[in-house]
């Protein structure tokens, strides 16, 4: 890997993390177009730029996360009460990893995100101004569908904040926060895994300079992404990056399916 392809990955990590359109499907996306055939192998430069995006969060929502050790404590029950469904899926990683090894299936969670898109532009509501805990519950059930690479955990979670009728802003600060665990534990799972199996990360020859330049853009362009996606869902625009998402699942299927 080039300091050039690192410097892309890194920018399209941090741009897409937050955009509701998948870091993870367009990582696997951009790879395959430059022709890096060891996907698995890059695991620890996708988990460099990952961090890259945490940091982000803490700095973007540093005073929100100031709160969730407030005195009563309520934000952070029902973050926690939103990453419990995270557990259910963990038996089950491996198994998504293995299916998403190579593009193929790319257009088909991308074409899923764009639906989800959809659905949360054309059904989301208001319904009351607190995030009860079934809501929580709810959206974090959303959030451990996302683990298919392809399919956005902020679109899906904003998606179905909204359709259970949190407010827009609310929606989109409960669906980042949500995030901090949920990017802190896949990390550290990745992170378990290199460590038993290092050889998944020499096949991919990647060096220090190229994971440093990957963690500082995917931090700069995951701080100028939440901008955006803040002014994105509070003049609601998710129907656009829904039929983006459309675009991108038909050229996934040319592209890596019928050539």
């Amino acid at each position: 890997m080039s300091i050039i392809e690192a410097l892309f990955l890194g920018v399209i990590q941090g741009l897409t993390e937050f955009l509701p359109i998948s870091s993870s499907g367009h990582l696997m996306l951009m790879q395959g177009l430059l022709g890096m055939q060891n996907l698995r192998g890059l695991m620890l430069f996708d988990l460099v730029c990952h961090l890259g995006t945490l940091g982000a969060l803490f700095v973007y929502f540093r005073d929100n996360i100031k709160h969730l050790f407030a005195e009563h404590g309520r934000l952070f029950f029902l973050i926690c009460l939103g990453t419990l469904p995270l557990f259910f899926i963990v038996p089950f990683k491996s198994w998504v990893d293995k299916a998403f090894e190579t593009p193929t299936w790319l257009w088909l969670a991308f074409l899923t995100t764009g639906i989800i898109l959809y659905f949360g532009e054309y059904f989301g509501r208001d319904k009351g101004d607190d995030i009860r805990p079934l809501q929580a519950f709810s959206v974090g059930a959303a959030q451990a569908f996302a683990v298919i690479p392809g399919i956005s955990r902020s679109g899906t979670t904003i998606s179905a904040s909204r359709i259970v009728g949190i407010p827009r802003r609310k929606a989109v600060v409960f669906s980042f926060l949500l995030a901090i665990p949920a990017i802190l534990g896949g990390t550290v799972l990745e992170a378990a895994h290199i460590f038993f199996k290092p050889h998944a990360v020499v096949a991919a020859n990647v060096g220090l300079l190229q994971y440093a330049v990957g963690f500082i853009f995917s931090f700069i362009a995951g701080i100028a992404s939440l901008g955006v996606v803040m002014r994105i869902v509070l003049n609601d625009a998710l129907k656009y990056f829904a039929w983006y998402c459309f675009a991108i699942s038909a050229f996934c299927l040319f592209y890596f399916v019928i050539l």
